[in-house]
C-alpha cells in the first residue's frame, strides 16, 4: 500500500486550455504519472476543453496567469508579459506556496513568465520543451540562455530539438535530457464498427482510398501543399478522397476561409472534406488508409504520427527535422522534401495502388510505435527525468560506486544455463568499463573449480531452508556500504525476496532483471503456484527495486499485466565478440552433405524452446522436398524424446544430435552451418541466438525470442510467423530459396552487423549504468555506433 507521506506534487505549468498538440502531450503525462510517487497539479491561463480531459485524469486544476508568451516571440508578446509579469509571479508563487511542490514542471517554451517564477522561488524547476530552435537567430539564442539560466533540468521532445538546442549553446547539455513521446493505444483503439460508420457519414464505399490529414489549421502544416497534391493525384486514381481535420489557431482564424476558397479554385469539392477536429481520432484513423504530414516547418515530433502508426497507418511526411525519429522510409511510410507537390503526389499515388504495401507499411509502423514509444517507457523516463532534478533517486559517480550481481549458480559461461553466461559477460563488461564488480554466486557445491575470472566471484552454498538468508549472505549484506548497488538476476526464487528483504532494511538499492521470466508464456507453467507466489512475496520484492530491466518493449507489456511497474527500463543483453584460432578448420560435415545447413544449439527443453514444432515442421519441410539439414547442438530432459520422435518420422538421416558444446568447439560447429534456428515459445533473450549472429549466421526466430523486430527491420534473418510446424517449414524454405539465390548472404553480414553494433556487451555495460544504477559519468553508449545499416537484402 502505497504511503501518502512519500507521494509528492508535481506543479505543471502549461500555455492553453484547448485539445490540441501539446494539450494532448500533457494529457498523455499527466495520465502515465506513477501516482505511487507524484500527484500532478496543472495549472491552466484560462478555462477551456482540457480542464474536463485532465480532471477525468484525477489532477488538480488551477487557472491564473502564467505570462504566455506564444510561440512566435512578437516584440508585442513580450510587451505585454512585462505588462502582466508581476501579477504572474505574484500567482505562481501563491500556487507554491499552496502546494508545495518538489518540482515544476514549464510546459513548452511559451510559458516564460511561469518559468521566471519557479525560478525565482527557489523550486526545482525543469521546463519541457517542443520546438526545433534550428533558425540560429538572436531570438532562438536568447531563448536557449533563457532556458540555461532558469532550469535544473531540460527536456527536449525528440533528438533533434536536443540537438538544435545544444548546438545554440554547448553547455546545456549536462542539464538537457531527451524524452520522445508515446501514445495511449487504447486512444487510437476503434470499435469495430467505426470505418464503415466514418466512411458512411462521408458518402464512402469502403473501396475508396481515403488520405487522412489532422492538424491544426494554418499556413505553416502545409495545407496547400496537400491540396495541389490531391488534384494530381485524382487524374489517375478518381477513387481516392482526402479528408482535413482540425481547427484554426488564434493566429490563424482567417485560414480556414483560404482553405476553403483553395479547395473550390482547384474543383475540389467532394473530393476534400473538412472536418473539425474530433476527440474520438481512433474512429477518423479507422475509416483512413493513410496519414499524411506534409508540413513546411520542422517539429521535434508529430504526434499525428505517433498515433497513425498506433493505428496501423502508414504515414507520408515531409523531411523536416524529427520526421527521422519515427517514421523509416521505406518500411513505416515514405518521405518528400517540403513543398515537393510532385514527389508528395507520387508517394501517395504509389500507396493508393498497393493496398499490401499499405498494409504491410501499417504493420512495421505498429511494431516500431510498440517496441520505441510505449506509454510505459515515457512514464518511466520522465520519472528518471523528474527524480534526478530533485535528487531522489540513487545518483553515484560511477567511480566511487560498486555493483554486486547475485545469480544461482556461478556465473559460468561454459553452462547451458543463459543466465550464468549473461552475469559473466555483463560483469566483465562492467569492470572494463571502470565500475567496481563483484559477483556472488549461490550454488550446491561451493568447492567445484571455475574459470578464471576478471572480477571476484564470491560463492554462497545454498541453504536447506530457501526462504530465508544463510548466515553467510546475511554476514555479507551487513559489510555492504552505501556505494553498493545489487543486481539480482532472475525471478520466483524463494531466496531473492528474502535477500531483497535484507536490502531493503540496509537501505541498500537493487536492481531486478527477470530475464523473461515474466513472460506470458513463461507464466502458464505451474500457473496457480506463480500467481500465489506473485501475489505473497514477488510484487512486494518488484516495487521495492530501484529499476527492473526488461529486454524487450513486448516483455515490458507483459510485466506491466502482473503489476504495475513505473519503473521499467528496456536494455537488451549483450554478445560477446566470437573469434576462432587462427588457422582452425569446421569439422567435417556428417552424413551428406546437403545444403543449407540449420542449426540449434540451446538446451532441449521441448516446450520452452518450441523444439517439438521445429522436428515436426522440419519433417514437413524434407517430406516438401526441401534439400536441407538440421543441426542439434545441445543437451536436456527433452533430447531422448526428440531423437526417438525423429525416428519415427524417418528424418533422422537429416537431423544430427551433437550433444553439449562449448566455447571454440561450438563455434566451430556453428561457423559449418548456413543459418541458425531457433523456434522458442518464450526467452528472456537467448544468448544462443546472438552467439551466431555475432558468427555472421543468419538467425530464423520466433516472438518468444525477444528479437524478432530486431532482426526484421536490420534484414538480418528471418521470422517465423508461429511456434507451429507449418510456419516452421515455410521459413525453412523461404531461407532455402535465398541460399540457393545468394540474397542468404546479405542476411548473414546485416546479422553480423546488428550483433556487433546493438548488442555488444560494452554498449551493454553502459546502458546498464546509466539507466539502471543511476551512475553519473559514464560515456555515451551510443556514441559511436553507427546508425546505417548495411546493405539489405532484398
Amino acid at each position: 500500500m502505497t504511503n501518502p507521506e512519500s507521494i509528492q506534487n508535481v506543479l505543471f505549468l502549461h500555455p492553453s486550455a484547448e485539445y490540441r498538440g501539446a494539450d494532448r502531450t500533457i494529457v498523455q503525462l499527466v495520465a502515465a504519472v506513477d501516482r505511487s510517487r507524484w500527484q500532478p497539479v496543472v495549472v491552466l491561463p484560462r478555462r477551456g476543453p482540457l480542464i474536463g480531459e485532465l480532471q477525468e485524469l484525477g489532477a488538480q486544476i488551477e487557472v491564473g496567469p502564467l505570462g504566455v508568451v506564444g510561440e512566435g516571440f512578437a516584440p508585442v508578446r513580450f510587451l505585454k508579459l512585462f505588462l502582466q509579469l508581476p501579477v504572474c509571479l505574484f500567482f505562481v508563487w501563491r500556487m507554491v506556496m499552496r502546494y508545495r511542490p518538489a518540482l515544476v514542471h514549464t510546459h513548452t517554451s511559451a510559458v516564460l513568465g511561469g518559468a521566471l517564477a519557479a525560478h525565482f522561488f527557489g523550486r526545482r524547476h525543469l521546463w519541457h520543451i517542443h520546438r526545433i530552435l534550428e533558425s540560429g537567430g538572436w531570438r532562438d539564442k536568447a531563448l536557449a540562455r533563457t532556458i540555461h539560466l532558469l532550469t535544473d533540468s531540460v527536456v527536449c521532445s525528440s533528438e533533434g530539438a536536443r540537438a538544435a538546442l545544444i548546438r545554440l549553446l554547448p553547455a546545456i547539455s549536462e542539464k538537457a535530457w531527451m524524452v520522445r513521446n508515446a501514445v495511449n493505444v487504447d486512444r487510437v483503439a476503434p470499435d469495430p464498427t467505426d470505418r464503415m460508420q466514418v466512411r458512411s457519414s462521408l458518402g464512402l464505399d469502403d473501396e475508396c482510398t481515403l488520405v487522412l490529414m489532422v492538424s491544426r489549421l494554418s499556413p505553416e502544416r502545409g495545407h496547400m501543399t496537400l491540396l495541389r497534391a490531391a488534384k494530381a493525384v485524382r487524374r489517375d486514381h478518381p477513387d481516392t478522397h482526402f479528408l482535413l481535420v482540425g481547427e484554426p489557431s488564434a493566429e490563424h482564424k482567417q485560414y480556414a476561409e483560404s482553405l476553403d476558397a483553395a479547395i473550390q479554385e482547384l474543383k475540389l469539392e467532394g473530393v476534400v472534406t473538412r472536418m473539425p477536429f474530433q476527440r474520438r481520432v481512433g474512429a477518423i484513423y479507422a475509416a483512413a488508409d493513410l496519414v499524411c504530414i506534409p508540413a513546411d516547418e520542422p517539429d521535434p515530433f508529430r504526434m499525428v504520427a505517433l498515433e497513425a502508426m498506433a493505428a496501423g497507418k502508414p504515414v507520408v511526411a515531409s523531411s523536416t527535422t524529427g520526421t527521422e525519429e519515427f517514421l523509416i522510409a521505406g518500411q513505416t511510410g515514405l518521405v518528400f522534401e517540403p513543398g515537393d507537390v510532385e514527389r508528395l503526389t507520387w508517394c501517395i499515388s504509389a500507396l493508393v495502388s498497393d493496398p499490401a504495401k499499405r498494409a504491410h507499411m501499417g504493420e512495421a509502423g505498429r511494431a516500431l510505435q510498440a517496441s520505441q514509444f510505449l506509454v510505459g517507457r515515457f512514464r518511466n523516463e520522465f520519472d528518471r527525468a523528474w527524480s534526478h532534478t530533485i535528487k531522489r533517486t540513487f545518483v553515484l559517480p560511477a567511480k566511487r560506486a560498486s555493483v554486486v550481481h547475485i545469480t544461482l549458480g556461478k556465473a559460468n559461461p561454459e553452462r547451458m544455463n543463459g543466465i550464468n553466461s549473461v552475469v559473466h559477460y555483463l560483469a566483465g563488461a562492467q569492470q572494463a568499463a571502470g565500475i567496481a564488480v563483484e559477483v556472488w554466486g549461490i550454488t550446491k557445491d561451493t568447492t567445484a573449480e571455475t574459470l578464471p575470472r576478471t572480477y571476484p566471484l564470491r560463492l554462497f552454498k545454498r541453504g536447506i531452508q530457501r526462504f530465508t538468508c544463510t548466515r553467510d549472505i546475511r554476514q555479507a549484506i551487513l559489510e555492504l556500504d552505501s556505494t553498493a548497488v545489487v543486481h539480482l538476476h532472475g525471478a520466483f526464487l524463494p531466496e531473492f525476496t528474502a535477500i531483497t528483504r535484507r536490502l531493503r532494511r540496509r537501505g541498500v538499492p537493487y536492481i531486478l532483471t527477470p530475464h523473461g521470466a515474466y513472460r506470458r508464456e513463461a507464466l502458464r507453467k505451474n500457473a496457480f503456484q506463480k500467481r500465489i507466489w506473485l501475489a505473497l512475496r514477488e510484487k512486494k520484492m518488484l516495487r521495492g527495486a530501484r529499476a527492473v530491466q526488461a529486454l524487450s518493449g513486448r516483455e515490458l507489456l507483459e510485466m506491466e499485466d502482473i503489476t504495475d511497474i513505473g519503473h521499467v527500463q528496456i536494455i537488451p543483453n549483450g554478445q560477446h565478440a566470437v573469434t576462432l584460432a587462427p588457422g582452425a578448420e569446421a569439422p567435417p560435415i556428417p552424413g551428406p552433405n546437403k545444403q543449407p545447413i540449420f542449426a540449434f544449439c540451446g538446451r532441449m527443453g521441448a516446450y520452452t524452446k518450441g523444439l517439438d514444432a521445429l522436428i515436426e515442421g522440419f519433417a514437413r519441410y524434407v517430406a516438401g522436398r526441401g534439400e536441407g539439414t538440421l543441426w542439434m547442438i545441445g543437451d536436456g530432459p527433452d533430447r531422448a524424446a526428440l531423437e526417438a520422435r525423429c525416428e519415427e518420422l524417418s528424418i533422422h538421416r537429416r537431423v544430427h544430435f551433437f550433444g553439449p558444446l562449448f566455447g571454440h568447439d561450438k563455434a566451430l560447429r556453428l561457423c559449418a552451418a548456413d543459418a541458425f534456428i531457433h523456434p522458442s515459445r518464450h526467452e528472456g533473450m537467448p544468448t544462443a541466438v546472438l552467439e551466431a549472429g555475432s558468427l555472421g549466421l543468419p538467425m530464423l526466430v520466433t516472438s518468444g525470442t525477444n528479437l524478432d523486430q530486431e532482426v526484421r527491420s536490420a534484414s538480418a534473418g528471418y521470422v517465423i510467423a508461429d511456434v507451429t510446424p507449418e510456419a516452421i517449414a515455410d521459413t525453412l524454405f523461404t531461407a532455402e530459396r535465398e541460399h540457393e539465390n545468394g540474397q542468404m548472404a546479405h542476411r548473414a553480414r546485416n546479422a553480423a552487423w546488428l550483433i556487433a553494433s546493438t548488442f555488444s556487451w560494452q554498449r551493454i555495460a553502459l546502458l546498464t549504468g546509466r539507466y539502471l544504477y543511476g551512475l553519473e559519468g559514464l560515456p555515451d553508449p551510443d556514441a559511436r555506433e553507427s546508425t546505417n545499416l548495411p546493405q539489405q537484402a532484398a
